[in-house]
C-alpha cells in the first residue's frame, strides 16, 4: 500500500508558497506519471505561483509608497515649523510680548479680544471627545481620530504614555492642526496611551481628553 501525499501549507509564509508551488510545478514536468490521477497541471501551479508574486509585489510597492508618504508628510510638517518660528520671530516683537508665549499662529497680534481668532469658548466646550486608536501605516505608528476640535481651536497637543501598567508618565509627542493624524516613532508591540487637549489663541489650551489606547504594530 502506497503512503498518501501529504501537502502541508501550515506556518509557510508567501514566498515559501510560492517557491512550493514553482517546486511542485517542476516535479511534475519532470515526472509526469509520478501523480496518477491528479487534475492539477504544472501550468495552474505555475499561474498560482505567479498570482502570489504579484501580490507580493504590489504590497512591497504599497508600504514603499506609504513610507515615502509618511516621510514627506513630516519633511514638510518640520519646514512648516520653521516658516511660522520665523514668522513669529518677526511679528511678534513688534507687539511687545514674550517670544516664548506663541503658540502655532495663535499670535493674537492685535493684543485684544477683536481678531485674532477671538477668546477660546467656555471650558465645557474645549474638551476633545471621542478619542480613538488604530494600527498606523507603518510599523511603529498609530493613526489617531477624534470628534472635530474645538470651537477656535488653533492646534491639537498630543501626549503619550509609555507605562499604561504603572505609574503614567506623560510626555510630549507632537502639535497637529486636526485629525486624524498619525504618531510616529512608538515602540513596536508596546500598549500606548493617548491623550490630546485643544490650543487656543495667546497659547490658552483646554483640558486633556479621556484616555485611548492601543497596542502599536
Amino acid at each position: 500500500m502506497n503512503n498518501p501525499i501529504v501537502l502541508n501549507f501550515r506556518g509557510l509564509n508567501d514566498l515559501e508558497i510560492e517557491d512550493r508551488l514553482r517546486l511542485l510545478a517542476q516535479a511534475q514536468t519532470d515526472n509526469p506519471t509520478a501523480a496518477p490521477g491528479t487534475t492539477i497541471t504544472s501550468v495552474e501551479l505555475l499561474a498560482a505561483a505567479e498570482l502570489i508574486k504579484t501580490k507580493r509585489t504590489k504590497q512591497k510597492t504599497a508600504e514603499a509608497e506609504a513610507e515615502a508618504a509618511t516621510a514627506q508628510k513630516l519633511e514638510a510638517a518640520a519646514a512648516a515649523k520653521v516658516l511660522i518660528g520665523d514668522y513669529a520671530a518677526d511679528v511678534w516683537p513688534k507687539t511687545g510680548k514674550d517670544v516664548s508665549k506663541c503658540v502655532l499662529l495663535a499670535f493674537d497680534v492685535s493684543g485684544g479680544g477683536g481678531g485674532g481668532g477671538g477668546s477660546p469658548p467656555p471650558p465645557e466646550e474645549q474638551q476633545i471627545t471621542g478619542v480613538e486608536l488604530d494600527y498606523g501605516p507603518n510599523a511603529g505608528s498609530l493613526t489617531v481620530r477624534a470628534n472635530a476640535k474645538p470651537q477656535r481651536a488653533i492646534s491639537l497637543e498630543a501626549q503619550i504614555n509609555l507605562t499604561p501598567n504603572a505609574a503614567p508618565t506623560w510626555q510630549h509627542a507632537d502639535i497637529f492642526s486636526s485629525t486624524p493624524f498619525t504618531l510616529t516613532g512608538l515602540p513596536s508591540g508596546s500598549l500606548v496611551q493617548v491623550r490630546l487637549r485643544a490650543v487656543f489663541a495667546g497659547g490658552v489650551k483646554g483640558p486633556w481628553s479621556d484616555i485611548a489606547e492601543h497596542r502599536v504594530p
